[in-house]
């Protein structure tokens, strides 16, 4: 049931030609929308193409590996849409990527396996990782304040921040993740997985056709949520802690790791870095230097321990 790749290629030049003209914004409204509505009723509805329908039993190396697939093949229009949208559009459409991410993570409250239940949000993670990375290659930090702190979920009666729900730590599980064929003895095999399997780069590949420029936007991603993680902790209940991501291996001892180049960039620029931009620390350079010690600070403890 995977869609024709025409049909990715086809959304993403129509939607340039939607983003960039505000007359047009019903139009783009109506195109996300459209998709958005296809995909979250294969998650929720009847059992075509198997979305529907929760394994019932343990996980198993096939059985992960199957369900992985078809949540890439599910979302894949829809995640060149949140690509395309991410990078070339402006502060008018972050309310359409947010609803989008609030779409597919609130999901029907069911029982069984939790691996099964929480990688229902899978193609949520797609579509935050798909926007996110854009916005990062495109200097866009306004609309990835938006994707990373304006979404909320509803869990157990209560609604939470987004991003605390749908990171690669809560949807998959490092123990469930080395079950993933090729990741068995991956220190972060899911976070390996999503930073080297074509579903995320290849809606981006017209914006960052190099490996390498993929890589270091990816990696300054996971970077930039897992800042944003521990800054909603410390608001929420003091508790400074996040996911680590491939950069903690990646990027160790590199020019380009993000704890040094992130740091350059907040106390060059102080409160007018864009990364105080929109939400992001509440636009407070206290805060997102508060976030960026304690993040840090794991993520060094995590290396010592020589993980990685």
């Amino acid at each position: 049931n995977r869609p024709h790749p025409l049909s990715a290629k086809l959304a993403q030049v129509t939607l340039k030609r939607y983003v960039v003209e505000d007359r047009h914004r019903i139009r783009l409204h109506d195109l996300v929308i459209e998709e958005l509505n296809r995909v979250h009723e294969k998650l929720t509805g009847p059992l075509e193409g198997g979305y529907g329908v929760l394994y019932q039993g343990a996980p198993t190396s096939e059985a992960l590996a199957n369900r992985l697939t078809q949540y890439e093949h599910l979302a894949e229009t829809l995640r060149a849409l949140m690509a395309t949208g991410c990078y070339w559009g402006g502060e008018g459409q972050h309310g359409l990527w947010v609803a989008c991410l609030e779409r597919l993570a609130n999901l029907p409250e069911l029982s069984g396996y939790p691996v099964w239940l929480n990688l229902r949000r899978y193609p949520a993670l797609l579509a935050l990782y798909a926007g996110g990375i854009a916005a990062v290659a495109a200097n866009r930090y306004d609309t990835l304040a938006a994707l990373l702190t304006q979404g909320r979920v509803r869990q157990h009666g209560r609604d939470a921040p987004l991003l605390l729900a749908v990171n690669s730590y809560a949807v998959l599980s490092i123990d469930d993740a080395q079950l993933i064929p090729g990741k068995e003895r991956r220190y972060l095999p899911f976070n390996d997985h999503l930073s080297e399997n074509a579903a995320l780069w290849e809606p981006l590949r017209e914006l960052l056709p190099m490996p390498e420029r993929f890589e270091e936007a990816f990696d300054r991603f996971e970077y930039l949520l897992g800042l944003v993680h521990v800054d909603l902790r410390l608001q929420q209940n003091g508790h400074a802690w996040a996911p680590v991501g491939c950069f903690a291996w990646r990027r160790r001892d590199q020019p380009s790791d993000p704890l040094n180049v992130v740091g350059e960039e907040i106390a060059t620029r102080a409160a007018g870095s864009p990364l105080l931009q929109g939400s992001l620390f509440g636009g407070a350079l206290e805060r997102a230097e508060a976030a960026k010690t304690a993040y840090d600070e794991l993520i060094r403890e995590v290396r010592a321990k020589r993980l990685f």
